[in-house]
């Protein structure tokens, strides 16, 4: 009788994880095509984005909390079926998980970029009305003296009610103030990042000048490392050294 080889005793996708695939494909189809037709334009747009990232979240999580994720392997018998299992179980996840994965990430930068222009509509607002207030009181101010040195009381009562219609205006821009918006699902937070702007050579002038701690700037072993054989030894500042690596046999 011939020899039945590993590779014929290997089964198809299990039923089970094809009724997971079917699953995992049912979750992500709708959330692609909600990515796809994603457009954050104004605050309710921010919601709707918001409402579709806490699905995506709670899609994921369905979908790692699976029961037929697991425990599928170990029905199959042989070593060499589990094996095969465990590399379709783990290729079945990366096929559904890691798309979702992005689309969370996009959902994720849509909001922020949407976020980033508020922060920046919101601080030109807050100029706009300190410049206003500002204004204002003077004004306010100046017509609260003219009030008082007034010689008719006509004249009073005019400047009396422009000094009135000046700390309406006053107040209206208090309670006008925009606000960001505030999702449901979400929360968003201000931190402060870097980013290089000047040249490396600025940089380390800087650096040689005392204005920048030396621990800023690191050196890149893996490129040198990469070079080294061609020309890392002529460098200012570099040398090339012999050094010797214990490795344990198997």
């Amino acid at each position: 009788m011939p020899r039945i080889s590993q590779a014929a005793q290997i089964k198809p996708l299990p039923p089970q994880l094809i009724k997971v695939e079917g699953k995992g494909s049912r979750l992500l189809a709708p959330l692609s095509e909600a990515v796809a037709d994603l457009d954050i334009r104004d605050d309710a747009t921010y919601q709707e984005a918001d409402e579709l990232l806490a699905g995506i979240v709670r899609a994921r999580r369905e979908w790692k909390e699976d029961p037929g994720m697991y425990g599928t392997s170990a029905k199959l018998g042989t070593i060499p079926l589990q094996k095969q299992a465990l590399d379709q179980l783990y290729d079945l996840n990366r096929r559904i998980d890691r798309p979702m994965e992005e689309l969370e990430g996009k959902v994720r930068q849509a909001m922020r970029a949407f976020k980033l222009a508020e922060q920046r509509q919101l601080a030109a607002a807050e100029a706009k009305a300190e410049q206003d207030r500002i204004r204002l009181t003077e004004q306010l101010r100046e017509t609260a003296e003219r009030e008082q040195s007034a010689g008719t009381s006509k004249l009073r009562g005019r400047l009396a009610q422009t000094r009135e219609r000046l700390e309406s205006q006053i107040e209206q821009i208090e309670e006008e103030a925009p606000a960001p918006v505030q999702a449901a699902h979400s929360a968003t937070r201000t931190v402060k990042r870097w980013r290089q702007t000047g040249k490396l050579q600025d940089i380390l002038r800087a650096v040689l000048a005392g204005k920048i701690p030396i621990d800023a700037v690191t050196v890149d072993e893996a490129a040198i490392n990469g070079r080294y054989r061609a020309d890392v030894g002529s460098w200012p500042g570099f040398e090339e050294y012999t050094d010797v690596v214990i490795a344990a046999r198997r």
